[in-house]
């Protein structure tokens, strides 16, 4: 596998070239922990930006969401 420092190099250089990239351009961060725990809340702003709607828990979607986040580790530490 690829050496921790030049993983962490890499992305630290693949997420500043998109910051760089999409100035001026509209935008939502969502931290990866808020998704996990709450998913509807993360994803409000980003559905607001987009202009589309949020969709409920009991959805498909929202169904799939849920089911797809709860089984999902919110950190790895592979170091």
């Amino acid at each position: 596998g690829m050496p921790t420092q030049l993983g962490l190099q890499l992305w630290t250089r693949y997420m500043l070239a998109a910051e760089r990239n999409t100035r001026g351009i509209p935008r939502v961060v969502v931290r990866y922990e808020a998704l996990v725990d709450d998913w509807q809340t993360a994803l409000a702003p980003v559905c607001d930006q987009l202009d589309i709607p949020l969709p409920s828990a009991t959805s498909d979607l929202g169904t799939q969401l849920s089911a797809f986040l709860s089984r999902n580790p919110t950190r790895s530490n592979s170091a």
